[in-house]
């Protein structure tokens, strides 16, 4: 089975009250994703402050494309994007 996005799910959010969005490892291995798009429906409802993706996680399943809609950080003001340069090279 194969994905072209991570969409993080708003059960787990709801759930586990995050106020950050991580990729999970265990979703790269089993999907095959190549990019990662943070869903703006997620910030609005939880106001997630902070967006990071785990340089290894990316290091290692070859991820090339990191997507954060321009919206989201007009919107909801947010304070930090980690994405390394490397993974963009």
């Amino acid at each position: 089975m194969e994905s072209t996005g991570v969409c993080v799910v708003e059960s787990l959010l709801r759930l586990y009250g995050v106020n950050s969005v991580f990729v999970v490892e265990s979703l790269l291995r089993l999907y095959g994703v190549n990019s990662v798009c943070v869903d703006e429906s997620l910030l609005r409802l939880y106001g997630v402050n902070s967006v990071c993706v785990v340089e290894s996680l990316l290091r290692l399943y070859g991820v090339n494309s990191v997507c954060v809609v321009e919206s989201l950080l007009r919107l909801y003001g947010l304070k930090s994007v980690c994405v390394d340069e490397s993974l963009l090279r």
